[in-house]
């Protein structure tokens, strides 16, 4: 189904020093402004320090997304991005399905009006389209509140299932740069994709028309 967006309260984030993850360093405010957002099957929570070891877990096999921790950083890696996304405003998202905690989603807009989002679930949920709302969930969430006019995105040229994603939520290749990533200890080429506000609407149909017929 696609998405049918629903968002609740804007949530601060405080910091935990006893924590040893800990990050950003003590006096240095962490605050954002991410809403728990819903679709027809899916909650986008909020991420919260205090989970950097849930999120290593969730991102340990990912491929190469813009935006996303590299997992061979272990959890204190994913720890200190976790702070440092917070602390610069990028919203980071836990996906949770029927199935418990599935993927996560990040968005990212200056005041420019131009977005950029990342998004991976978990190869078991990968054949659901759990990836798919997830994207179109938050998507909505930066045209519809956020007021952006373009979103953005870059993945791996080597993950297929992640790029289709993004095609199937009406994102238009702009461009393959090559070996411009390093994710691994290894250069990726990365695929460039974007999404206007004025097709949107029309992406948003498509995508409800096949959540209806999977």
């Amino acid at each position: 189904m696609g998405p049918r967006l629903e968002a609740s309260g804007d949530v601060g984030y405080s910091v935990d020093h006893s924590h040893p993850l800990t990050w950003p360093p003590r006096g240095h405010k962490v605050r954002t402004m991410a809403p728990t957002l819903r679709s027809e099957r899916l909650t986008l929570i909020p991420a919260e320090l205090r989970q950097s070891g849930q999120l290593w877990r969730l991102v340990r096999t990912a491929p190469a997304i813009e935006g996303f921790p590299d997992p061979g950083t272990g959890p204190e890696g994913v720890a200190r991005w976790l702070g440092g996304a917070l602390a610069e405003g990028t919203q980071v998202w836990i996906i949770r399905s029927a199935g418990g905690l599935s993927g996560l989603v990040t968005a990212a807009m200056p005041d420019s009006g131009v977005a950029s989002v990342g998004y991976y679930v978990e190869e078991a949920c990968s054949e659901r389209g759990v990836a798919a709302e997830a994207l179109c969930t938050a998507v909505s969430w930066l045209f519809e509140k956020r007021g952006a006019h373009r979103v953005e995105l870059r993945v791996a040229a080597g993950s297929t299932a992640l790029w289709r994603v993004a095609q199937q939520a009406g994102f238009a290749l702009e461009g393959v740069a090559r070996e411009s990533w390093r994710w691994g200890g290894v250069w990726h080429d990365a695929r460039s994709y974007a999404l206007l506000r004025r097709d949107w609407a029309a992406a948003r149909r498509r995508v409800e028309v096949a959540g209806a017929a999977a």
